[in-house]
């Protein structure tokens, strides 16, 4: 069983390993199947009944990307079929969103106000700020389950919200057993708040910052293109969650938001910020295990270099990007989150953040969030265990990679709590 020194297991189950010592001699008969297979595109596009009509931005992002797929990201038997199944979904999902549109037109005027978007590093924080925040009563976020099943309708037929449920459960149900180390490194429940990574992946539009596999053709060319397109597509479909059910105000997480920052903030002029900050020898460490764990459900190739430099040049990027967008940006809509400060004092951090961002106040907030610990206490779904040294890295290595940033974050003038 291949695992981490530090004991993460990154190596597929037995049923998924003998599927895929398939793979070789598929491959040499010629019948591997691929992830960029036009033919299956179309087969959705008649299924659905309407063709793409997606930009020219989009069509290229999703050639792109699924050509990495097949040629960068080194995918099992059984990475080929998940990763096809999933990309065929989200293509899917653009149809219905087309079609969604074309039925309510007035969905194109819903206003995106003041969303409060939640981002840093991985491994942060941002999640357990996310969800925190997601607890004042005027919060609207994308449940799992949302994300999983967008629309309330399927082929033309009404679909409830216990049947969208029950299969957001399912695909999670799969992914657990598929991975089960990842639920401790990151517990998602499918009535959690989920990621803006699944409004970008539908529309194979990802700012850099985290990927599922090992994609460089897709990552080299999106670092040619401005993220204004994705940010498009993510309003698009925020606008349509929220003609579906309303709330107060956004709140969203991902961490392709750093390095998104500038086009996010050109097409939600109005956002609110939550920078999160931890020790990057700690978050480095447990990104690059997650990473490992991600990439290792569909790939056996384990390359400790490739996700190092993966890491540590996501995080340098981000933060460079980040922080020169943030110089352009009002102080007042912006606040810093350190982690040992978020862990010590979690209700008062969090209530600190709406109180400095001017949303109406939740009397109710802190006792909601202190019911929320307690149902979910660290270490609920395992233990994560990780180390620098998984990796052939040493404190040194990552302080040297990011010590501008590093600085840099410990000179941050805008407001902390």
């Amino acid at each position: 069983m291949r695992q981490l020194p530090s004991g993460t297991r990154i190596a597929p189950l037995w049923p998924i390993a003998a599927l895929n010592r398939l793979g070789p001699l598929l491959r040499m008969l010629g019948l591997f199947p691929k992830v960029d297979d036009p033919a299956a595109f179309k087969a959705v596009e008649r299924a659905m009944g309407r063709p793409d009509r997606s930009s020219a931005w989009v069509k290229s992002a999703r050639n792109v990307r699924l050509k990495s797929y097949d040629d960068d990201a080194d995918l099992t038997l059984f990475g080929t079929l998940a990763v096809r199944s999933q990309v065929l979904q989200c293509f899917r999902h653009t149809l219905e969103f087309d079609q969604f549109i074309e039925e309510h037109p007035e969905i194109a005027d819903e206003k995106i106000s003041r969303p409060l978007f939640v981002m840093g590093w991985p491994r942060t924080g941002t999640t357990l700020t996310q969800r925190l925040l997601s607890l004042h009563k005027d919060a609207r976020f994308t449940p799992v389950w949302e994300g999983y099943c967008p629309l309330p309708e399927r082929d033309g037929k009404p679909m409830s919200e216990a049947a969208r449920i029950k299969e957001a459960k399912r695909a999670l149900g799969l992914l657990n057993w598929v991975a089960p180390h990842l639920n401790a490194i990151h517990p998602m429940g499918f009535d959690d708040p989920d990621e803006c990574y699944h409004l970008f992946r539908n529309y194979a539009a990802m700012p850099p910052g985290w990927d599922f596999a090992y994609l460089p053709g897709y990552w080299e060319w999106f670092a040619q293109q401005s993220a204004v397109p994705a940010y498009e597509m993510h309003k698009r479909q925020l606008q349509i969650l929220q003609w579906l059910n309303r709330r107060g105000h956004w709140v969203l997480k991902s961490p392709q938001h750093m390095a998104g920052l500038p086009a996010l903030l050109e097409v939600y002029p109005d956002a609110r910020l939550v920078m999160t900050h931890r020790d990057p020898v700690k978050c480095v460490a447990s990104y690059c295990s997650l990473v490992a764990v991600a990439w290792g459900m569909t790939s056996d190739r384990f390359d400790k270099r490739k996700i190092t430099d993966y890491v540590l040049s996501c995080a340098a990027h981000a933060q460079h990007v980040a922080r020169e967008a943030l110089r352009r940006l009002p102080a007042d809509r912006v606040v810093h989150v350190d982690y040992e400060r978020l862990t010590a004092s979690p209700a008062t951090t969090i209530t600190d953040i709406y109180a400095r961002m001017g949303y109406e106040r939740d009397p109710s907030l802190p006792a909601k969030i202190e019911e929320w610990l307690a149902a979910n206490p660290k270490d609920r779904h395992g233990r994560h265990t990780y180390s620098l040294a998984d990796f052939d890295l040493t404190e040194q290595d990552v302080r040297a990679a990011l010590r501008e940033f590093e600085t840099a974050g410990n000179r941050r003038k805008a407001y902390r709590v």
